[in-house]
């Protein structure tokens, strides 16, 4: 069975990391003011926090459209998955994973017999990423999907995410 792995960009997931193990990442849009970026795409880490520094106005996000998501399972299911496990940003900081949900229900009929499971990781950032780089290798050595939910799940709910503010 070749499961995929997809998960978003608050992953934080390194791009040559992903591309190596595999995980597709839809991008979150960041915008400070009017300008739109494609995070990880159109706005690095570094980009992110020179303008963090300088911008007057806080930075806002956007959830990934379920177009997105539609569009990132028909490419793996044409490239062959046989499943594909889908996790991402907490529900509760976002609604990227109802769009997830959303665009694998509006798949056409023939491309839901491939299970897509999406997952609400219920954390954020590397506490998310880790986990999924983990299944994505085990994926590479021919985990099943069942195995891969039961490992990622027992992962996230052992993970925990600490965070510090350099200011108020």
């Amino acid at each position: 069975m070749v499961v995929r792995i997809v998960t978003d960009s608050t992953s934080d997931i390194p791009l040559e990391k992903a591309r190596a193990l595999g995980i597709t990442i839809v991008p979150l849009t960041v915008f400070f003011g009017e300008q739109a970026y494609l995070d990880g795409i159109e706005l690095d880490n570094a980009a992110f926090y020179s303008k963090l520094r300088t911008s007057k106005q806080s930075p806002r996000t956007s959830q990934p459209p379920p177009a997105a998501f539609q569009e990132a399972y028909t490419r793996l299911i044409n490239e062959g998955a046989d499943g594909i496990l889908s996790v991402h940003l907490s529900s509760k900081l976002s609604g990227t994973y109802q769009s997830a949900c959303t665009g694998r229900d509006a798949l056409p009929d023939d491309m839901k017999k491939i299970p897509i499971e999406v997952v609400d990781s219920h954390i954020a950032s590397l506490g998310m990423g880790v986990p999924v780089m983990h299944a994505a290798e085990e994926a590479r050595q021919s985990a099943s999907l069942p195995e891969l939910i039961t490992r990622l799940l027992d992962r996230l709910a052992r993970t925990r995410v600490l965070f510090v503010l350099d200011t108020l």
